[in-house]
């Protein structure tokens, strides 16, 4: 009874509004399971012999005594579906907290490498008309990729703000001021990239303006050309003639060699873009395999040890048989995991070889990161 009166004290205690309260009532709660289980033996056992007491007519007033054996009976039950409970909301909060903290971190990366686009100097000294197109064309795929990242934003600031709910004052201030600073990231991103795009479309303007004076100027050229061949002679006209076509074979293969240029680097981003989604997908679905092989469920590794001991020979022949099963349905997710991890890594040496050296250190991170990732993973499930 005295460990019964201590389990209630001990289950009316407030859960924590913070994270790393959260994980210390969670440890402190195996500890608790794992002592309730030994205690529900010894429960048990003064049940039993109380009813042996009863058929043995060794008690005096045989219906206040079973009546008392009930009662002890059900106050137990009741504690352990408490206990129950308190376990399920303390992981279900610290899981909440867990993928907000995911969530969160993902963004904030994410909104430093869209914010950045080196713009400086453009506009003040002579910028090719190729590399202003090909800035051009990564700010509207930013672009594109900022209006397809607004769902986990969304996703965040609202992960965010349910945690208000139940946060305690200090969490609660931390969480507000680190829910403003996203929204106001969020909201500079978007400002940045508009400018971003406003400016290299003024630019771009420009110099294809100046493209085509280029292009009225030689056709102005040519007819001065003709104009001047009355007054000069013959050889003269010829060694003319043999310079403007030269000039005009130049001009054409620079245009198509701009041309070109521009269809590679239209192919080299939509490229990009399918490496970049491959390697998300990817990432998740190591993070849920991680989960998955991890995941120990609600019973301790003691408990779980001491009810195998109970089981017959046929079950622990079924849970073997299902272990089995199961670690089957990992290779086979693992097997069609890694044709996409070999072709996600063929596209990133290619794009890495054909990129300038700070976008294929880039790459060459991302494909280090995945495949220290898959390395973990396979550990995981070896020591499973």
């Amino acid at each position: 009874m005295e460990f019964l009166v201590q389990t209630e004290q001990k289950l009316a205690v407030e859960i924590s509004g913070n994270y790393q309260q959260l994980l210390e009532q969670q440890r402190a709660h195996e500890l608790f399971q794992a002592e309730m289980f030994s205690r529900q033996q010894i429960l048990h056992s003064i049940i039993v012999d109380g009813q042996h007491l009863l058929e043995q007519g060794q008690v005096d007033d045989r219906d206040e005594f079973s009546l008392k054996l009930t009662l002890l009976s059900n106050q137990w039950q009741g504690v352990i579906r408490r206990a129950q409970q308190r376990r399920g909301i303390i992981d279900s909060q610290i899981r909440q907290w867990q993928r907000y903290r995911e969530m969160a971190e993902k963004l904030r990366k994410w909104l430093v490498e869209v914010s950045y686009l080196p713009l400086s100097g453009l506009g003040s000294i002579p910028v090719p008309l190729q590399q202003v197109r090909t800035l051009f064309d990564d700010v509207q795929f930013k672009e594109k990729v900022f209006l397809r990242q607004q769902g986990s934003y969304i996703l965040t600031v609202e992960a965010g703000k349910q945690l208000l709910l139940s946060a305690d004052s200090g969490a609660e201030a931390a969480l507000q001021a680190e829910l403003t600073e996203i929204q106001e990231k969020w909201k500079s991103a978007s400002l940045h990239l508009e400018e971003q795009k406003k400016k290299l479309a003024f630019l771009l303007k420009e110099l294809e303006n100046a493209v085509g004076r280029w292009t009225d100027d030689l056709a102005e050229l040519i007819l001065l050309r003709d104009a001047l061949a009355v007054y000069i002679s013959a050889e003269d006209i010829s060694i003319l003639n043999e310079r403007v076509e030269l000039l005009q074979r130049q001009w054409e293969e620079l245009c198509h060699q701009v041309s070109l240029r521009r269809q590679q680097v239209s192919e080299r981003l939509n490229e990009w873009a399918v490496f970049s989604e491959k390697n998300k997908e990817l990432c998740e679905w190591l993070t849920q395999m991680e989960g998955k092989v991890s995941q120990n469920g609600d019973i301790l590794i003691e408990e779980m040890i001491e009810k195998l001991k109970k089981i017959n020979a046929l079950r622990m022949c079924l849970l073997t048989s299902v272990i089995a099963l199961i670690m089957q349905d990992y290779q086979e997710e693992i097997a069609v995991a890694q044709e996409n991890k070999i072709q996600l890594q063929q596209m990133g040496e290619r794009l890495a070889k054909a990129s300038h050296e700070s976008k294929a250190s880039e790459i060459q991170y991302k494909l280090g990161k995945v495949n220290d990732r898959w390395q973990h993973l396979l550990d995981l499930i070896a020591a499973r």
